[in-house]
């Protein structure tokens, strides 16, 4: 399959950048009806997984998420090494986002303390202070529904 172009010029998402080519944040629609982020990766990014944004280093660079209770800035689609430039997915359905075993279609996700990888979102009769923290996280940042159940430790997501 193709990998989708944005509408209006024609830039091709799977692009990885050694500097610079966009204005950092830029948000553009594609084909395939997502939109996409161009961002810096504050880190080693593996397609696929779930990241966060970077305060350390700025707004526009993300990290793979690694705690309970990162808010979601989007989905890496291609592999980035530290400080490349390339784009995020941060509306639209995603195949094959890195998710933790038992996610069931419907599930709401969250991220967690694996890198990259979202959960459902559950909370236990007595809510741990985790449990809060995610649901916080996944409320203020980008919303994320999983489609089908996961296989292999994937699934395709929605991020809304």
């Amino acid at each position: 399959m193709p990998s989708p172009k944005s509408i209006e010029s024609g830039i091709d998402f799977s692009r990885v950048d050694t500097s610079r080519k966009h204005p950092l944040g830029l948000e553009v629609p594609a084909d395939d009806g997502c939109v996409y982020k161009y961002v810096r990766a504050g880190g080693g990014l593996t397609a696929n997984n779930f990241v966060c944004i970077d305060y350390a280093e700025g707004v526009n660079d993300v990290e793979q998420t690694d705690a309970v209770s990162e808010v979601f800035a989007g989905i890496v689609s291609v592999a980035l090494s530290d400080n490349e430039y390339g784009w995020i997915k941060v509306k639209g359905v995603h195949v094959g986002a890195n998710v933790a075993t038992g996610v069931a279609a419907g599930d709401k996700l969250g991220s967690t303390a694996t890198a990259g990888r979202a959960d459902k979102l559950d909370a236990s009769s007595t809510v741990t202070q985790a449990e809060a923290r995610a649901a916080i996280a996944a409320a203020a940042g980008i919303g994320v529904q999983a489609l089908t159940a996961e296989s292999s430790n994937a699934a395709t997501v929605i991020l809304f």
